[in-house]
């Protein structure tokens, strides 16, 4: 599930999608992991979790409408749908590993450790061996080092260290503002007037998760 499978959800609906489209739905990863609870660990939908998705929905629904407005010809529901999915696979991630214990670094290790044959094999069926050259291996490189690599490592860092885990888990919402920058700047996206208010719209139904809602699991 987790890089192969999440990966290769999020990165086709990268390539499909506008950044600032594909990067907001992301996020609704944890409003999935409450509503999956309710199947796989026989958790109730409270009204803080029902509260929160349809919040975090609602702004889904407004980022995509606009996309028509950030360079695409239309409404790619077909991306909106992939990067849900991949949302999906990643909250089944965490609730498969949500009583893991011990060190989570050798953990990650043995994750992509194993990701390695997968990688290949979907690499022989997707696509070919051609290594990219230029901007296509810089991206690869970036992607692996960290988006894949540093920022697991520095996440756990940070939780480990930090008195207060809450307080380090809300720096998450500061991110997706941040990366309306480089979007704008370095992918040249012009910015369409439904992403901040769909964004803002997405967070904050995260927000009343994490303040109202029971852990998962719990």
């Amino acid at each position: 599930m987790n890089p192969v499978g999440y990966y290769l959800l999020l990165f086709q609906a990268y390539a499909i999608l506008p950044a600032q489209v594909a990067q907001p739905v992301n996020y609704t990863w944890a409003i999935a992991l409450s509503l999956l609870a309710v199947p796989l660990l026989g958790q109730r939908i409270g009204w803080a979790e029902g509260l929160a998705a349809v919040i975090a929905y609602a702004g889904v629904v407004v980022i995509s409408l606009g996309s028509a407005h950030a360079g695409t010809a239309g409404i790619r529901w077909d991306g909106v749908g992939i990067a849900l999915v991949s949302t999906l696979v990643w909250a089944l991630y965490w609730i498969a590993n949500r009583r893991a214990t011990g060190d989570p670094l050798p953990r990650l290790f043995l994750c992509f450790g194993y990701a390695f044959p997968a990688s290949v094999v979907a690499c022989g069926i997707l696509s070919d061996f051609d290594i990219p050259t230029g901007r296509g291996l810089l991206g690869a490189v970036w992607s692996g080092v960290f988006e894949m690599g540093l920022s697991f490592v520095f996440w756990q860092r940070a939780l480990a260290l930090s008195v207060n885990a809450a307080r380090v888990s809300n720096v998450v919402f500061a991110t997706p503002f941040l990366a309306l920058l480089p979007i704008a700047l370095v992918l040249g996206e012009p910015i369409a007037p439904s992403t901040l208010p769909g964004l803002c719209l997405i967070l904050g139904g995260l927000a009343v998760q994490q303040r109202f809602a029971r852990p998962v699991g719990a």
